[in-house]
């Protein structure tokens, strides 16, 4: 893995700097809050659909650069 973090572990840290608790962000995105302390705290994963509730509820924006693997 390079040195850029991974998705889960950025959007990971957004929740962590947010001003928003896991409470009101369980509440607005309809996720149960211990959904969202699990990602937090242990660092599991959420679907895709969960991630793109907590962009949306943040107001993050999300890019994807796709590159090929050297030799590939």
């Amino acid at each position: 893995m390079s040195n850029e973090y991974t998705y889960r572990e950025q959007l990971r840290r957004a929740v962590m700097r947010s001003s928003m608790t896991q409470a009101e962000l369980s509440r607005r995105t309809g996720l149960a809050e211990s959904i969202i302390s699990r990602f937090v705290h242990q660092g599991t994963g959420v679907s895709m659909r969960s991630a793109d509730k907590i962009v949306e509820t943040l107001g993050l924006r999300v890019t994807v650069t796709v590159t090929r693997k050297k030799g590939g």
